[in-house]
C-alpha cells in the first residue's frame, strides 16, 4: 500500500540482511540514490537527447525554485495566500512565465520584449526537453 511520508533510514535497510555485529557500522544511505527520490530528470543526465542548454535550463530554473518559491510556499498554502506582485515579477524577470508560453515560432515576441528564458536558452533551443524539465522542476521546487 502506498503511503505518504519520509522514509527513516531503519526503513532502508534489508530486514532479512545478518544483522551488525556489535561495534560495527551500519552503511549510510545516500537518499538521492533511492529510487524515485529525486525527479525522473534528474536520472536523464546522460540522455542523448539532453544538450548544455538542458542542463543550464535546469539548473536556473532550479535556482529560482529553491531562493524564491520553496521558502515561502507552505506559509502561501497553510494561509491561503497566493505569491505577493513582488514575486510574481521576480517570476518574470526569471523568465518563469515565458517557459509557459515558448514554443516554435515565439522567439520573436519574446525578443521583441526584450524577455529571456532562464539558463540563457534561446527561444529557438526550448523544446520539448525543456518543458519536461520546467515541469519537474516546478513540482521539486514547492516542496512536495
Amino acid at each position: 500500500r502506498l503511503q505518504v511520508g519520509i522514509l527513516a533510514k531503519e526503513d532502508l535497510v534489508d530486514k532479512k540482511a545478518a544483522k551488525p555485529k556489535r561495534g560495527e557500522r551500519v552503511q549510510e544511505v545516500d537518499v538521492v540514490a533511492l529510487p524515485y527520490a529525486e525527479a525522473m530528470g534528474s536520472w536523464r543526465r546522460h540522455s542523448p537527447y539532453y544538450t548544455e542548454s538542458h542542463h543550464r535550463f535546469r539548473a536556473a530554473v532550479r535556482e529560482f525554485m529553491d531562493t524564491e518559491i520553496k521558502p515561502n510556499c507552505k506559509a502561501w498554502d497553510d494561509s491561503g495566500e497566493l505569491p505577493s506582485r513582488d514575486i510574481d515579477k521576480k517570476m518574470g524577470e526569471a523568465g518563469i512565465f515565458a517557459c509557459l508560453v515558448a514554443n516554435e515560432g515565439i522567439g520573436d515576441l519574446l525578443r521583441a520584449h526584450g524577455i529571456e528564458l532562464p539558463g540563457g536558452v534561446r527561444p529557438e533551443e526550448f523544446d520539448a526537453f525543456h518543458g519536461l524539465i520546467f515541469s519537474e522542476e516546478c513540482r521539486r521546487g514547492v516542496d512536495g
